[in-house]
């Protein structure tokens, strides 16, 4: 393959390997054969169940065990028809790991010669580009220190998602209440379990984290109407949260967002069984010093 059919981010944005045709928007076509075949969904599928493989294998494993790795990576791969191009998003910059790049590419080379994978940044700086010859990292060249490229490009690409530091503060907050709360014995189906007096550090927002026994399969907000939601995690019985976390977790928890002007007294929601009947549901919302002397305690 020729150094020009290895394209970074930068250098081409367009049609990848696939057969011209006439509802294209008038993107660029890059074709590294002869006419192209068409693209099924079978080689779609085809091509991402083995891709996803090789990410529960090499991807970082965060000390999570085989199933809650599974779970974490198991949305990382976007499927479609576009293209040969096959695009990965990671929810931690760090999920990337270098022997991973490598054994996916060890994958085009192998089995899929007219596939490219990107794994997506926040720009072009920061995205990696796998071609069964070359890894394109960012804007460096295809000839570069490879460790040092993706070094460079994971730092970069942590620097501009820009994670505040309180975000993790809370989050480990937030742990330590939700085991104490279990290890109390949760007598309703919800409780308020946590709230912050801000959101990612923005103090004009406060947030407010309800824990749900699996006997509740959904909730919805009714009062106040003024706020959205954020996350959602599933809950293990020590406490511990997360995308790993699968569906059989006793518990799950979802953060509440509102204006800090007006912190919500209570919570009305219409919820709903684990068979998906409604029932109303109002809780009472502690004050935030409550969450502070729990801790404390």
């Amino acid at each position: 393959m020729q150094p020009q059919n290895t394209p970074s981010a930068a250098e081409f944005d367009g049609y990848y390997n696939v057969p011209a045709d006439p509802y294209d928007d008038g993107s660029p076509h890059l074709d590294t054969i002869p006419s192209p075949p068409p693209l099924r969904l079978h080689e779609v599928k085809r091509i991402s169940n083995d891709v996803r493989e090789v990410v529960y294998q090499y991807a970082n494993p965060r000390g999570y065990t085989p199933n809650e790795i599974r779970n974490y990576y198991d949305m990382c791969v976007m499927e479609d028809l576009t293209d040969r191009t096959l695009n990965i998003s990671f929810i931690d910059v760090y999920d990337c790991t270098i022997e991973l790049v490598r054994q996916l590419r060890h994958l085009l080379a192998t089995t899929y010669p007219l596939w490219r994978i990107r794994i997506m940044g926040s720009c072009d700086e920061t995205t990696i580009m796998i071609y069964p010859s070359a890894v394109r990292y960012g804007s460096h060249p295809a000839d570069t220190d490879e460790v040092k490229a993706l070094t460079e490009v994971l730092r970069l690409e942590a620097e501009k998602q820009g994670r505040p530091a309180i975000v993790d503060q809370q989050r480990a907050i937030l742990k330590r209440l939700i085991r104490s709360a279990i290890a109390s014995g949760i007598q309703h189906a919800a409780i308020v379990v946590a709230g912050f007096d801000n959101y990612e550090g923005d103090h004009s927002e406060m947030t407010l984290w309800t824990l749900c026994r699996r006997d509740i399969g959904d909730l919805e907000l009714l009062e106040p109407t003024e706020a959205m939601t954020s996350v959602e995690y599933n809950v293990k019985p020590d406490g511990d949260f997360g995308y790993h976390v699968g569906d059989d977790s006793p518990y799950w928890i979802m953060e509440w967002v509102f204006p800090s002007d007006h912190p919500p007294q209570k919570l009305v929601f219409k919820a709903y069984d684990a068979n998906y009947r409604p029932f109303d549901l109002e809780l009472e919302v502690p004050s935030l010093s409550t969450f502070q002397q729990q801790l404390s305690d």
